[in-house]
């Protein structure tokens, strides 16, 4: 189970960044698989229990890898207002491409196993952050099952159209994403 502890305690955080940042240097020389939490222990010099105070399992610790590192790619101006129109799901589209071809040039091993990790973590996070934005921009009373269900349904979209771009080199544009997703959104928010 995952640490409890307050996440704001500073030598959490320095022990969690450790262990994310160990975890990094070995993904750009090692595939995931051949990783052990023992490689990830020694390269941060901590002990497991340690580790496991932090981090239930390596799956856990390379989700939060993904999910911050996502975030910090996401176009800055997605976090001023929660507006979510056409302007805000090209700058998705557009920071989605750049993370893929980012993480692609990081991890020396990017294999099928490693992408549907990273896959699977990319459509929760950009569920949540459409479903947050739909929230906002809501007509009506659509309730928050029905809105989760729309964001999960743009996101997964949006990701799985970026993804067979980045597995087959078929190139998605833009535009396409855009008309797939946006008459969902705007039956939803205008």
């Amino acid at each position: 189970m995952s640490l409890n502890k307050n996440k704001e305690d500073p030598r959490v955080r320095r022990t969690r960044k450790l262990l994310v940042e160990s975890f990094g240097r070995l993904l750009g020389i090692k595939s995931y698989e051949s990783i052990s939490i023992t490689d990830i222990t020694k390269e941060a010099d901590v002990n497991r229990a340690t580790f496991y105070a932090h981090f239930s399992d390596k799956d856990e610790l390379f989700e939060e890898i993904i999910y911050e590192s996502f975030q910090k790619l996401l176009d800055p101006s997605l976090a001023d207002n929660l507006d979510i129109n056409e302007s805000i799901i090209r700058k998705i589209i557009i920071s989605i491409y750049e993370y893929l071809a980012r993480l692609e040039g990081i991890c020396s091993h990017y294999n099928d196993a490693t992408k549907l990790l990273v896959e699977h973590k990319m459509k929760v996070t950009l569920s949540e952050i459409v479903f947050m934005r739909l929230k906002h921009n809501c007509k009506g009373n659509i309730s928050d099952n029905v809105l989760k269900l729309n964001a999960a349904m743009i996101g997964n979209a949006i990701c799985g159209a970026a993804c067979t771009w980045q597995s087959t080199g078929i190139e998605v544009l833009t535009d396409e994403i855009c008309d797939m997703v946006l008459p969902k959104i705007y039956s939803l928010t205008v």
